[in-house]
């Protein structure tokens, strides 16, 4: 139940700062960094002592590694913060649901939740890659042309 209410309040703060266009720098790193923190935490979690196929876990991890790692390199080279995009925010509720489906040990639901998973994984994976390739060519481009 403890982790159904993570999902309400992360998806209710971020409602709220965008209605009352209060997002910050800060909230652009922190809240990412946060969902991606407690998606690892409750994936390892469910991957030791429940019925959670390592395999996926591999793959959160990957995603999530690679999208910190380029989101810093942006950070660095571009001295902006990227926001998160639809298919991030997408596939982190897609990931929460499935979650749920192995924390709840819905075993009925485990297939379709693991191809949901890992379906939304790789197209926001491409998604999230493809952003960053086309932000360092616009910045060599840019470079070039100085």
């Amino acid at each position: 139940m403890l982790a159904a209410w993570a999902i309400l309040s992360d998806f209710f703060d971020g409602f709220v700062a965008r209605k009352l266009n209060s997002v910050s720098t800060a909230g652009k790193i922190f809240d990412p960094l946060a969902d991606k923190l407690c998606v690892a935490a409750a994936a390892i979690s469910i991957t030791l002592y429940g019925d959670m196929p390592l395999f996926l876990l591999l793959v959160i991890l990957a995603r999530d590694f690679l999208i910190a790692a380029f989101g810093i390199a942006i950070i660095k080279t571009r001295k902006t913060v990227p926001i998160s995009n639809t298919s991030g925010k997408v596939t982190v509720f897609v990931l929460a649901v499935c979650l749920l489906v192995y924390v709840y040990r819905l075993v009925p639901l485990y297939n379709l939740a693991f191809w949901f998973a890992f379906l939304f994984i790789i197209l926001s994976s491409v998604s999230y890659l493809r952003f960053s390739w086309n932000t360092f060519a616009a910045k060599n481009l840019n470079n070039s042309a100085v």
